[in-house]
């Protein structure tokens, strides 16, 4: 009876390790499959992942192409701004290179989004290279000059641009009718700056010590250059410092003007008095013609310079005194003394006075009048052709006359 009880005994501890055993083995297969479900669900996931940032890398290469407003040419629309850059860049930068993964499916949408992740790296990059190269010539002036695929040629550069500034511009990465563009804007902005150099070198040339020259002739010039610049805070900048030099010149202009004008008004009435001297002594009178010039018009209606006036001429005197003797004798009679015959008056006899009214001794003097009188600025005979001429007197003299026409 024990024997048998030790037997039953032993049959139940078997029977229990079996059991035992078959529920390690259940459990066992349970778990394997809950964590190749779970494997296979992070694949799954990771696949997934892959797939939905390629779409995103997709979706920016769209939105960028969408910002061209002629690709091939490299302008980009109008509407691009800085935030329209910032939220790509942003989202572009979120996207970095996979590393290597174990699992084949995995591998294949992993290489698919590094392959996304290169193209758009390109497509990145040359819109980046525009927006900034754009960005930086529309600094260079005052308003933009590069909106969309219009190029503003006449844009006036911003206060204190430099040339250091204007090489900051990149222009040799993109080789396209973008690129062609901001050379050229390039070369007008470094054209106005080196304009406003120049003209700041040229304007101080005019100062000596700190103090402005008198020199009219450079003032001129400088500031006929200066006019020419198209930023007008440099241009007022300059013409400030150019109004010392005017003033300068204007107040030394002054003093000559006013002593040419003395000279003159001295010269005007020398010129009065040695008429009217010659007037008196030839029986003539005083004139003024419509150029203001003196000159003696004589008894015989002939206008000639003061200098070219003769002296009246005398008339004999007759003696017809006699001398008488006392005693009632008569007087004898004198014989006269021989008159000399009249003084005739010199006419001419060949030629004419010119619509001048002036006469000269030599044809010389009587060219330099004429040029003279040809070239002043407001005077009867200005800019008109002349004429020298001679005239014969009836005693044989020359002189010479002008016509004007």
């Amino acid at each position: 009876m024990k024997e048998k009880l030790q037997n039953l005994q032993k049959k139940h501890v078997i029977a229990g390790v079996v059991g035992v055993f078959v529920v390690l083995i259940g459990l066992t297969f349970v778990v394997t499959k809950n964590v190749e479900a779970k494997r296979a669900e992070a694949i799954a996931e990771q696949k997934k992942e892959f797939e939905k940032k390629s779409k995103d890398l997709e979706s920016i290469q769209s939105e960028i192409k969408g910002l061209w407003e002629d690709e091939t040419k490299g302008f980009l629309k109008k509407e691009v701004s800085e935030d329209t850059f910032k939220k790509l860049q942003k989202q572009f930068s979120e996207h970095k290179i996979a590393k290597e993964v174990e699992n084949k499916q995995v591998e294949s949408a992993k290489n698919d989004y590094n392959k996304e992740i290169a193209k758009t790296t390109k497509v990145f990059g040359d819109f980046e290279v525009t927006f900034n190269s754009q960005t930086k010539t529309n600094a260079l002036f005052k308003a933009p000059v590069v909106i969309g695929k219009e190029v503003k040629k006449d844009g006036t550069i911003s206060d204190g641009l430099t040339i250091e500034k204007i090489n900051e511009v990149d222009t040799e990465v993109l080789n396209n009718e973008f690129s062609k563009a901001v050379a050229e804007l390039k070369k007008i902005a470094t054209d106005q700056v080196n304009g406003i150099t120049n003209s700041k070198k040229a304007v101080e040339a005019l100062f000596k010590d700190g103090k402005p020259l008198d020199n009219e002739e450079n003032y001129n010039k400088v500031k006929k250059e200066v006019e020419k610049i198209k930023n007008e805070t440099a241009k007022k900048e300059l013409l400030a410092k150019l109004d010392q030099v005017k003033k300068v010149v204007e107040e030394k202009k002054k003093v000559a003007e006013e002593k040419a004008k003395k000279e003159a008004e001295e010269k005007k009435a020398a010129e009065k008095a040695e008429a009217e001297a010659a007037a008196e002594q030839s029986g003539g009178k005083a004139v003024q013609d419509d150029s203001g010039n003196w000159a003696v018009e004589t008894p015989q209606g002939v206008t000639v310079a003061p200098s070219q006036a003769a002296p009246q001429a005398q008339a004999p005197s007759n003696n017809n005194n006699g001398s008488s003797t006392g005693g009632g004798n008569t007087a004898s009679p004198q014989t006269p003394a021989p008159q000399p015959a009249p003084s005739q008056p010199v006419t001419i006899v060949a030629g004419a006075v010119g619509n001048s009214g002036m006469i000269f001794d030599t044809e010389s003097e009587a060219d330099a009048w004429a040029t003279a009188e040809r070239w002043k600025e407001g005077g009867k005979w200005f800019k008109k052709s002349q004429q020298v001429v001679d005239i014969v007197y009836s005693d044989g003299s020359r002189k010479w006359t002008v016509n004007f026409f």
